[in-house]
């Protein structure tokens, strides 16, 4: 029974953290699917945790609101995404207090109800996603990119080259005109690709959750070998680039209370400041990037870049004037 159990929860935490493959820009850093109906609360079934939901009713739902359905549950319990964008999502909303990164311990948490209804959105999103993926990959290095998340370990083996390549192919799945001729006639020779817009930035805003991720995480990858960085685990951040970018007023406005805290605090993390707070000293100790050596809070924001000067110092002033 133990075994099932555990089979069941891998099953459904494969693919826990996806979000959308037909999207649209909602709440503040996270896109959904565009046919998702959200209460002020920022769920789509509401009352998930009370009523056992049917078929009918979730069969209407793209696999990417599914799947939104199902983070829904488990962040009412407090898990701790390890999707950034996802996180950042639900920190938006003061209902969510983010307690526990263990998926199988939340999963423990959960009521009948929940239980049941996370099953049956997990049978019908899986149904969903495989229909979606009959679809032409040729020349593809990744072609399952769009909806599963990538690791670290798998892209660290590719060289740069196929990194790029891979990166290229997300882009192109969503119709970026490439500036290269060579890239171009690439594409041209696949039925799948149907060039339709020059603009980077645009067809960025067009990925889903999984295409911004693994993009982000091969960006990584590959400046990781450039400058011989080792490994670096960013799961459990606000801004993972908060340390090499600065960040603007707009972006860090939309920030919950709780966010802009915990952007402040990660910046701190990372320079292995020695919190005070028991329960933010817990929540980081869940990351092996964090190494804790100095309780002089001083101390530790002297020792930050010019950047990450600058980004504490803005978070803090937004919050502070609320």
């Amino acid at each position: 029974m133990k075994k099932t159990m555990k089979n069941r929860i891998a099953a459904i935490g494969m693919m826990v953290m996806i979000g959308c493959m037909t999207a649209a820009v909602t709440a503040p850093g996270v896109v959904v699917s565009a046919e998702a109906v959200y209460d002020s609360t920022g769920l789509i079934f509401p009352d998930s945790s009370s009523r056992t939901l049917t078929y009918e009713e979730v069969n209407n739902y793209s696999a990417d609101s599914l799947q939104m359905a199902i983070n829904d549950i488990y962040a009412r319990h407090g898990y701790i995404f390890q999707t950034n964008e996802i996180l950042r999502h639900y920190l938006a909303y003061s209902w969510y207090v983010p307690t526990d990164n263990s998926m199988e311990r939340v999963y423990n948490t959960l009521n009948n109800v929940e239980k049941a209804n996370v099953e049956l959105l997990t049978q019908v999103r899986d149904r969903k996603y495989a229909e979606q993926a009959q679809q032409n990959t040729a020349g593809m290095i990744i072609p399952d990119s769009s909806y599963r998340m990538l690791t670290y370990e798998e892209l660290n083996k590719l060289s740069d080259a196929d990194l790029q390549s891979a990166i290229n192919e997300i882009y192109a799945r969503h119709g970026y005109i490439f500036q290269s001729n060579d890239i171009l006639r690439q594409y041209q020779n696949y039925s799948w690709y149907r060039p339709t817009n020059s603009s980077m930035e645009s067809v960025y805003n067009t990925f889903n959750i999984v295409e911004k991720s693994n993009v982000e995480l091969m960006n990584t990858v590959r400046n990781n070998k450039k400058t011989g960085t080792g490994m670096i685990d960013t799961t459990g951040l606000v801004f993972p680039d908060s340390s090499s970018r600065t960040l603007s007023y707009g972006e860090v406005s939309n920030l919950s209370d709780t966010a802009l805290q915990m952007a402040i605090n990660e910046i701190y993390a990372r320079h292995g400041y020695i919190f005070q707070s028991d329960d933010i000293l817990r929540y980081y100790q869940n990351y092996s990037w964090y190494v804790p050596t100095n309780s002089n809070m001083e101390s530790v924001y002297n020792s930050f870049n010019s950047i990450e000067k600058a980004n504490a110092d803005l978070l803090m002033s937004v919050r502070n004037s609320r």
